[in-house]
């Protein structure tokens, strides 16, 4: 299976109703419930931060910060980077750095999960082996998920989306690149690593490469390459684009 994801273009519908435009927040939002989840079970497993969350922790250790604000600082500078590699930043963006962290909260208060801080990190290996996979797993089916709204990444999946566009390398290739480059510059900083934090380094790239392919083929899109539209129909994924030469990396992202 070739997976160099030339899905996601910067092709538009002509006109929608209201009805699409609601189905398209409505894919966006749910895209975050699950990115929420995943971050949850893996907090739940005890077995080390996700590798960006390394490198969050590892700043606070350098700056002062709190785990938050260190957590938006290098989210601002991953959207500077973004934005010059031709990735700027949209509302979706805006959104993912707002929601994803309350529904993290929201999800334990509502009773899908337990509350990690209040799961102890005795629990059987088994089970929190479990919640560490299932949630490398749903981290990754989100990241596609809502990328497929067509409305904006979010930081970090802005930087994978233009690496990929320019390196025409797949999208687990450079996700996995950049999950192991945050852990490095995260570890050197003083963050916290655990095994799962090498275990998410090494596998949520070709879940998010999985799931993109997936959505992309579903019967309905968003103004993606691949599905009904209205509007001019894009070229499907693998074809050349009129105007551009054969072989020149396809464009990949939401721009």
């Amino acid at each position: 299976m070739n997976m160099k994801i030339a899905a996601i273009s910067n092709a538009t519908p002509r006109s929608r109703n209201w009805f699409q435009i609601a189905a398209q927040y409505a894919w966006l939002f749910a895209g975050f419930v699950l990115l929420a989840l995943g971050v949850d079970m893996l907090r739940i497993a005890h077995l080390g931060l996700p590798p960006w969350n390394v490198l969050d922790h590892g700043v606070a250790v350098r700056t002062g910060l709190s785990f938050g604000w260190a957590s938006v600082l290098v989210g601002l500078v991953m959207m500077l980077i973004s934005a010059a590699l031709g990735e700027p930043p949209r509302l979706g963006t805006v959104l993912n750095m707002t929601l994803v962290g309350l529904l993290t909260d929201a999800i334990p208060a509502w009773g899908w999960l337990p509350d990690p801080d209040a799961v102890s990190p005795g629990a059987p290996m088994g089970l929190r082996l479990a919640y560490g996979l299932g949630g490398v797993l749903v981290l990754g089916v989100g990241v596609g998920w809502y990328i497929t709204a067509n409305l904006g990444a979010g930081p970090r999946d802005s930087l994978m989306l233009a690496l990929t566009r320019r390196s025409g390398k797949s999208v687990g290739t450079v996700r996995t690149a950049l999950e192991l480059a945050a852990l490095a510059l995260g570890w050197a900083l003083g963050g916290e690593v655990g095994t799962g934090t090498l275990l998410t380094a090494v596998t949520l790239g070709w879940v998010v490469q999985g799931s993109l392919w997936i959505f992309h083929r579903l019967p309905f899109s968003f103004g993606l390459d691949g599905g009904p539209r209205s509007g001019p129909a894009a070229p499907r994924a693998g074809a050349e684009p009129a105007g551009r030469s054969p072989g020149r990396p396809p464009r990949v992202g939401v721009s």
